[in-house]
Order: C-alpha cells, then sequence, then structure tokens
C-alpha cells in the first residue's frame, strides 16, 4: 500500500504544474516525437535528432495515446520520477528500515530539483531511475547473499538499467 500511495502522491503534485509553459529544452523532444509519429524517426523540420531516441519514442506513444499536447509529453517524465521515488522507498526500507525509507522518498519526491526534472518532456527522469536501478544491482552483487541464478538475473537486469542510462547519457 505505501508504495502505491507513493506513487501515486508523487504523480498529483507533479499535476499541479504539469501544464506550465514549456521550458526550450523541452521542444526538442516535443517536436521530435512529432516527427516520430508522422515519418517513422525522430524528425525536426530537414534534421535528425538522435538524442536519446528510446525517451523520445516513449513521448511520441504519449503523444499518440493521449493527444498532441505539452501535458501527454511530460508524462513519461511523471511516471519514471514516480518510479524512482517507488524504488528509493523500496530499498531505503531494505537496508534502512522504514523511517529512512520515508524520509528518502518524501525528499526525493518534494525537493525543487526533482520536481523541475520529473515534470519536463526531457530524459532526464528516466536516467536516473535507469542509473539507479543499476546502481543498486551493482550494490546487490557486492553486498547481497544471492544464488548464482539471482545473481545472473541482477547481473543482466542491472546491465540493462546501465545500457539504458548510457543512452540516454
Amino acid at each position: 500500500f505505501s508504495t502505491i500511495f507513493l506513487f501515486a502522491f508523487s504523480v498529483i503534485v507533479r499535476f499541479v504544474e504539469i501544464d506550465r509553459a514549456p521550458h526550450v529544452d523541452e521542444l526538442y523532444h516535443v517536436m521530435a516525437a512529432q516527427g516520430w509519429l508522422v515519418y517513422g524517426e525522430p524528425r525536426i523540420a530537414d534534421g535528425l535528432y538522435p538524442r536519446a531516441e528510446l525517451f523520445t519514442a516513449l513521448v511520441a506513444g504519449s503523444l499518440k495515446i493521449f493527444g498532441d499536447n505539452l501535458v501527454a509529453a511530460r508524462l513519461p517524465s511523471v511516471v519514471a520520477g514516480s518510479l524512482l521515488v517507488v524504488t528509493v522507498f523500496l530499498w531505503t526500507r531494505r537496508v534502512a528500515g522504514p523511517a529512512a525509507a520515508w524520509i528518502a522518498a518524501l525528499l526525493l519526491c518534494l525537493s525543487s530539483l526533482s520536481f523541475q526534472l520529473f515534470l519536463w518532456a526531457r530524459f532526464y527522469a528516466l536516467h536516473a531511475l535507469a542509473f539507479w536501478l543499476g546502481a543498486i544491482g551493482i550494490y546487490a552483487l557486492f553486498e547481497e547473499p544471492l544464488s548464482w541464478w539471482r545473481r545472473l538475473g541482477v547481473v543482466l537486469g542491472a546491465g540493462a538499467a546501465l545500457l539504458l542510462a548510457d543512452h540516454l547519457q
């Protein structure tokens, strides 16, 4: 229940300002996502915007489902940032207890920097989530007693998360 509450709370607080004026950098992914929907590639006018193409594809999917507007373009970041709040909570609860987990998650959720980054139609929130998952996976490899098959799963999962983080960088 606490993870559902944290996720919902993180999303709800973002909706307070989700329709604010765009930051200029957001328009790169919005326009590239619009190009993706029309041309099947991240096209802006006569050029391509290949940076973080997977994120641009997510934005394009959100625009296709929810309409061609800035709120829809921001939803992938809101979801990724809210998932980061939940994963920080779960990991911190496991290694430091419930009080520390609540403090860490709420500080992350409500900090002004994360509030901004989780609301932009940019790849920063997804990058932070992917890097976090990779980092805690590496931590688990060295600090947790794992069976060989769990260790393999953690290596594959952490590796995939870090490859995604690298792609988004």
